[in-house]
């Protein structure tokens, strides 16, 4: 039924989660996703979930905010060339290097084996001092699937097309929609 796309959850999920953890001091991670399905009278509201981790209050990590503040104005001036992804990103990524920001493109690739076909994946690194930021300047089109379901495409609106933020962030990110999608919509 979901054949085509849905491996491309697990696929982003075992990408982000390998470089990480190939890259970064790996941490212990608890998460409460909030899936359970309580037969209690109200309804599931994925938003409650996630936003948080998406949106924290900006007086959290400035840096975070004036990163955003900087993607968002590179991607404005490059509009014209959404359309090519690799030239967006390596200008977005000139234009962070260009106002100070440590910042490359990154390219992961993998072989297929045991059920996970070989691709690749690319995104903008920004590291400052012992933090790496990732930015993703397709973020929401990596989930996206034919024929969604309604509660699927809820989830989707709730993702911003380009994410900005902690490694650590969008390896709890990708997990808790993993889970919120096997939980509710297989």
């Amino acid at each position: 039924m979901y054949r085509g796309r849905i491996p491309l959850l697990y696929r982003l999920s075992d990408l982000v989660f390998g470089f990480l953890e190939d890259h970064a001091e790996a941490q212990p991670f608890e998460m409460e996703s909030g899936c359970e399905n309580d037969d209690d009278s109200s309804p599931f509201d994925p938003r409650e979930v996630i936003a948080p981790l998406l949106y924290p209050s900006a007086n959290v990590d400035r840096y975070r905010t004036l990163l955003i503040s900087h993607v968002s104005k590179a991607v404005i001036s490059f509009s014209c060339s959404r359309s090519n992804k690799a030239a967006l990103r390596r200008n977005v990524a000139a234009v962070l290097r260009d106002l100070g920001h440590n910042a490359a493109v990154c390219r992961t690739k993998w072989d297929g084996s045991g059920g996970l076909t070989a691709g690749n994946y690319e995104f903008i690194d920004v590291l400052r001092s012992d933090k790496r930021y990732i930015v993703d300047l397709d973020f929401s089109g990596e989930f996206e699937i034919a024929r969604p379901t309604d509660l699927y495409n809820l989830l989707l609106q709730i993702l911003p097309r380009v994410f900005v933020g902690r490694s650590e962030d969008l390896k709890k990110i990708v997990k808790l929609i993993c889970n919120l999608f096997n939980d509710h919509l297989l």
